[in-house]
């Protein structure tokens, strides 16, 4: 063990709450000043990052993948993230439902009724568009983007935080997990300062973009249910509130408020979820879930490993794989510090399975079943529900519920899943950017809580104003960029730290 070193934890860091604070101010005020021109820098810059480093990212997060599963099954699997008597802090329930509700967030209402659907239509590979064989392959391309890839990235954020911080008494920073490299100096180090902007300037950007994709389900919720349209100042007056619902979460700790959102949304989940089941032909729903299980592991390797080197699927990987990792690695900080956070007392077996298995299990059966679903009712004309995905994806997850015969009590629920989903991502990235911010304490300062959150929301109706959903896609990509590099230099250091502990008892 570790003696304590003098890291000036609780103390504000001044010179990275600036820098942070420059560089979001000047990419919002640009934005406000000539949006047209900031868009068409952004968007040329997802090119060319799409362009460029699509066979690297790919290579990288598989070989993620590769890693979590050595270490799950290795000697090192034992290893308690804390002293060999620390025991976890919170039930399991609640840390999965708090990881789960942190890492999926509003996607988990978005994206399972739209994607199986673009996907059906065009679908890229293995299948041709529009067939009875592309309804499966779209659903396991969906949980493919859902599945093992993601929570494997937010997993070995987590860990690489989380061991050296709770082992190894080290700051629960980004420059922390780097002290396998970078030693006693990780937080003074120029190499630590750099990860920890690119990791704060990623969190603010990649959670902007996921406030803006929840802004969007909470404006189809008011059209739907109101029969409103929603404008961009009705949306900023909807986030005014949001913002002080989620500071004062966060201000209430760990314990209270924001573990009470991810219970809540644990058991809102699988209200709506029970419904379309039950509903819907349940039979019918079942059987495709399993079939999207098999079609998952059987394409698994073809879907891991598309690049469309022949250019044949006219930039799909670009919009949709490479978009999806590139904006998991920008929320990788977040939800990756904010999971060791709450995963103290935990072996890393247990962390592993708990980050990696068992979220990529409820999405196996979430995805199987609610894609299923939207497909049917489209399969079987049941309303317009891909014309409304088509205009308005937000709009998805009711039209599905109206489809299945949905009142106004399944309506206001889902709109009110859509609000807990977002407060608690909201809740976490306060947090967890205060928690950065105060040198990586446990219990960051309520003033920075207050000033990120505000910070996040005001982000999150800037790109909704940019271009709408693919403003939130263009944001994600480009702030997920720099922080690859940054977590395969942690992975290193990580497996330095494993392997000097283990050094150190022979």
């Amino acid at each position: 063990m570790q003696e304590k070193i003098d890291y000036k934890e609780g103390q504000l860091n001044i010179p990275l709450f600036i820098i942070s604070m420059i560089l979001v101010c000047g990419a919002v005020a640009w934005g406000l000043y000539d949006n047209v021109g900031f868009m068409e820098i952004m968007k040329a810059t997802k090119s060319i990052l799409v362009d460029k480093m699509s066979w690297f990212l790919i290579i990288s997060i598989n070989g993620i993948v590769v890693v979590l599963f050595y270490l799950a099954f290795s000697r090192y699997g034992d290893r308690r993230l804390g002293k060999d008597t620390d025991r976890p802090e919170m039930s399991t329930f609640s840390w999965i439902a708090l990881l789960i509700s942190c890492g999926a967030s509003a996607g988990f209402c978005f994206w399972p009724i739209a994607e199986p659907l673009w996907h059906y239509y065009s679908t890229p590979y293995i299948a041709a568009s529009g067939t009875p064989e592309a309804l499966v392959v779209a659903r396991s391309i969906s949980l493919f983007h859902w599945g093992l890839h993601l929570w494997g990235l937010f997993c070995i954020t987590g860990l690489c935080i989380a061991y050296p911080a709770f082992r190894n008494n080290r700051p629960l920073t980004i420059p922390g997990a780097l002290h396998g490299l970078l030693g006693d100096k990780c937080m003074t180090s120029p190499w630590g300062k750099i990860a920890e902007i690119c990791a704060a300037f990623a969190t603010l950007v990649g959670v902007g973009a996921t406030i803006a994709l929840g802004m969007l389900l909470l404006s189809s919720g008011v059209r739907a249910i109101f029969d409103v349209d929603v404008t961009i100042y009705m949306q900023a007056g909807i986030m005014a509130i949001i913002i002080v619902l989620y500071t004062l979460a966060a201000y209430s700790g760990l314990d209270k408020g924001i573990k009470f959102l991810g219970d809540l949304n644990a058991y809102l989940c699988f209200a709506w979820f029970a419904y379309v089941l039950l509903a819907g032909p349940t039979s019918v729903l079942l059987d495709g879930m399993v079939e999207t299980w098999g079609a998952y592991f059987g394409n698994l390797s073809t879907m891991a490993t598309f690049v469309d080197a022949s250019g044949e699927a006219n930039g799909w990987h670009g919009d949709w794989s490479i978009f999806y990792y590139m904006w998991n690695i920008a929320w990788a900080p977040l939800v990756g510090g904010f999971v060791a956070r709450i995963s103290r007392g935990r072996t890393i077996r247990e962390y592993i399975f708990g980050t990696l298995f068992v979220p990529t299990a409820v999405a196996a059966i979430w995805y199987g079943v609610i894609g299923t679903a939207s497909q049917y009712v489209v399969i079987n004309d049941l309303n317009n529900l891909w014309e409304v995905v088509q205009q308005d994806p937000a709009m998805g997850i009711y039209s599905l519920i109206s489809a299945y015969g949905g009142g106004m009590f399944f309506m206001v629920l889902v709109f009110i899943l859509c609000c807990t989903l977002l407060l608690t991502s909201a809740d976490a990235a306060s947090y967890f950017l205060a928690m950065l911010m105060c040198r990586g304490s446990l219990h960051p300062k309520p003033t920075q809580m207050l000033v990120w959150g505000a910070m996040i929301g005001v982000l999150g109706i800037i790109f909704l104003s940019f271009d709408g959903i693919s403003g939130v896609q263009t944001a994600g990509v480009i702030a997920g960029a720099p922080f690859i590099f940054i977590l395969i230099a942690m992975i290193i250091s990580i497996f330095r730290t494993l392997r000097s502990e283990e050094d150190s008892k022979k």
